[in-house]
């Protein structure tokens, strides 16, 4: 396998409030096709699971571990497809893999496909390490699976029959939120499901209006954190019980305006991507990152995750993946 090549000098630059110009700060790595074992420069999906580092593809899954890069395709693994959309890990260790095509999975030794979602599209996955429960989000509905059964959310009775499940997340109680959108009629929805019973937003009676509900994330305190993309643009939306705030171009002039793709909470810090950039809000200040005044090679990001030591990983649409090192904690 590739190694990679690259320099990596270290940041100064480590809170959205601190003043310290964004030109000064180093530390951007790039991994793409050409310095690495990366399949394609479009990176779609990124679990970090101790100190693994798994990346989906449209052209096939790597694991990088260390120094050490390996890459699964339809060629050489039991893997539904090689168009990858999202990526799980268990508390066994085992990695889920959503594709265009089904469900996959890696328990560290043997690749398989599950027949529950065969040749079916998987939007998302999502683990609640808390309950153990794998959620799988697709284009016709929810699944479930608890480490002992299957359980879907898309039979004929069911009121979630053929809904895209755009977004998943989890609050500490074990409550789950769900993105979806509905095609036809052109409204999104967040919905609530307490175990027992959904409750349904509709977006467009929130003001968010033709929006798709596509990133979810769920904060210490329990509050929802929604990004949305749309013919509004994108937006932030900052849900507390039956308050809803909206952040977008028009209320900070961080957000350039294109689709959310990633939320990721740290340290009270909300790191949130899109298709114009990188926005960092620590509840007080706001600040913006693009290739114009930082590293990044393209401001198209589609996923983000943080590792343990600090580090940023961005998944771009066009240049590959992209480390952030995050001052003297920076270490792969």
């Amino acid at each position: 396998m590739k190694k990679l090549v690259a320099a990596i000098i270290l940041l100064t630059f480590t809170s959205c409030s601190e003043d310290v110009p964004v030109k000064q700060a180093a530390g951007w790595t790039i991994y793409n096709t050409s310095n690495s074992a990366l399949s394609s420069d479009q990176i779609q999906a990124i679990v970090i699971e101790n100190d693994i580092k798994w990346v989906g593809t449209p052209a096939g899954l790597t694991r990088i571990d260390g120094d050490q890069w390996s890459t699964f395709t339809t060629a050489n693994a039991s893997l539904p497809s090689d168009f990858i959309t999202s990526i799980a890990v268990d508390k066994s260790g085992n990695t889920w893999v959503g594709t265009d095509k089904g469900l996959g999975k890696y328990d560290g030794t043997v690749w398989s496909v599950s027949e529950k979602f065969a040749n079916q599209f998987i939007t998302k996955l999502h683990y609640d390490s808390r309950s153990n429960i794998l959620w799988i989000g697709t284009d016709k509905g929810l699944g479930k699976y608890d480490g002992i059964a299957w359980e879907r959310y898309d039979d004929p009775e069911s009121a979630l029959m053929d809904m895209y499940v755009s977004s998943l997340a989890t609050a500490s109680d074990g409550t789950l939120w769900m993105g979806s959108f509905d095609h036809f009629a052109f409204v999104g929805r967040l919905l609530k499901y307490d175990g027992d019973s959904w409750t349904s937003y509709k977006l467009d009676q929130r003001n968010l209006n033709s929006c798709f509900p596509d990133v979810l994330a769920v904060d210490s305190e329990n509050v929802v954190w929604m990004g949305v993309k749309g013919t509004m643009g994108g937006m932030v939306v900052r849900i507390d019980g039956d308050r809803w705030d909206i952040y977008n171009r028009f209320t900070s002039a961080h957000f350039g305006g294109g689709g959310i793709t990633a939320i990721t909470l740290a340290d009270n810090v909300k790191w949130i991507t899109s298709s114009t950039g990188i926005t960092c809000y620590d509840n007080t200040t706001w600040r913006s990152f693009t290739k114009t005044n930082s590293g990044l090679p393209d401001d198209h990001i589609l996923t983000m995750v943080i590792d343990k030591a600090g580090n940023k990983w961005f998944g771009t649409l066009t240049n590959g993946l992209v480390v952030w090192a995050d001052g003297a904690k920076s270490k792969r």
